[in-house]
C-alpha cells in the first residue's frame, strides 16, 4: 500500500484523499488487515500535515481554533481521514462493516465538495456568538479542551442545501458544512459540543451519563438516536429554549459537575 505524501496532502488533499480510500477499500476487501508500519506512518504523516495547516491558518476566540476559507476544506478533509485511521486502530475492537461504512461517508463527503462549483463559506461571526452565548450561559469553556487539546471549529465550503456538521473526538475538530443561517450555525455547534461533552467524560461517543438514561428508563442506552437526542437538548439548554423541567435540572447538576472536572484536570 502507497505512503500517503505530506506534500499531496498539503497540496491537493481531495485527490490524495480519494486514491488513498480507494487503496484501503481494496486491501479491507482482500486482507481486512492493514500493515502496523504503513498505518504507524500515514498517521504520523496526516497528524503533522494537520498541525501544519491549523497553525498556519487558525484564529483564536476564547480558546478555541477557528479556521475558513480554503484551509478549512483541507483540514476538513484531513482531520476525517485522521479519524478514520484512529478507527481503524481499533480494528479488533471495530468491525469490518464500521470502517467500510466510515471510507463510504468520508468518499461521499469528498464527492460533495468536488462538485461545489460556488463553494460558499459561512462567515466566522455566527462561531463568535454560539462561544459568546456558551460562556454566559456555563461561565466557563476549559471543558472544549479534550486531553488539553483546544477545540478547533472548521468553516468547510459546501455548495450544497444541505446542512451538517461532524464532530471529530480524536482530533477535536467540528466541521461545519453549507451553514447560511446565523441561528442554525449555532445550534448545530451546540449540538456537536454535546457529543463533545460525551466523549470527553466517557472517552467514547456512544455511552450516555446514567443519570440522563434514568429520564428515560424505557430507552435503549446504546441506541444512536438516544445520543443525537442528549446533544438536541443541551444545544436546546445552552440557547435556552423551553425544555422539560428534568432535563434543565440534569443539565444544570451534570454541567457544574463536569465543568469543575475538567477545570481540575486542565490545572492539573
Amino acid at each position: 500500500m502507497t505512503i500517503l505524501s505530506q506534500k499531496n496532502l498539503s497540496n491537493n488533499p481531495q485527490r490524495s484523499v480519494m486514491n488513498h480510500l480507494s487503496q484501503l477499500h481494496q486491501l479491507l476487501d482482500s486482507t481486512k488487515q492493514l500493515p502496523q508500519e504503513v498505518y504507524s506512518k500515514n498517521l504520523e504523516i496526516i497528524s503533522s500535515t494537520s498541525n501544519e495547516i491549523v497553525y498556519n491558518s487558525a484564529s483564536f476566540y476564547k480558546g478555541v481554533r477557528i479556521i475558513s476559507k480554503g484551509a478549512a476544506n483541507k483540514l476538513a478533509l484531513i482531520g476525517l481521514l485522521k479519524s478514520l485511521y484512529m478507527v481503524i486502530s481499533q480494528i479488533e475492537l471495530t468491525s469490518h462493516w464500521d470502517i467500510k461504512k466510515s471510507i463510504s461517508q468520508l468518499e461521499h463527503i469528498i464527492h460533495k465538495m468536488s462538485h461545489s462549483l460556488f463553494p460558499f463559506f459561512c462567515s466566522s461571526q455566527p462561531v463568535y456568538h454560539a462561544l459568546d452565548l456558551l460562556e454566559k450561559r456555563l461561565h466557563n469553556l476549559d471543558f472544549l479542551k479534550v486531553g488539553h487539546q483546544p477545540l478547533t471549529i472548521n468553516i468547510t465550503s459546501l455548495n450544497n442545501p444541505v446542512y451538517f456538521a461532524h464532530y471529530l473526538p480524536n482530533c477535536n475538530y467540528i466541521n461545519l458544512y453549507s451553514i447560511r443561517k446565523t441561528d442554525l450555525a449555532q445550534e448545530l455547534i451546540f449540538h456537536e459540543i454535546g457529543h463533545l461533552l460525551i466523549f470527553a467524560n466517557s472517552g467514547t461517543t456512544r455511552i450516555l451519563p446514567e443519570e440522563y438514561l434514568r429520564l428515560f428508563p424505557k430507552k435503549n442506552s446504546l441506541s444512536a438516536l438516544r445520543v443525537e437526542e442528549f446533544c438536541d437538548d443541551f444545544s436546546d439548554y445552552i440557547i435556552n429554549r423551553e425544555l422539560n423541567h428534568t432535563i434543565i435540572s440534569f443539565f444544570d447538576n451534570y454541567l457544574q459537575k463536569s465543568i469543575c472536572h475538567r477545570k481540575r484536570d486542565t490545572d492539573d
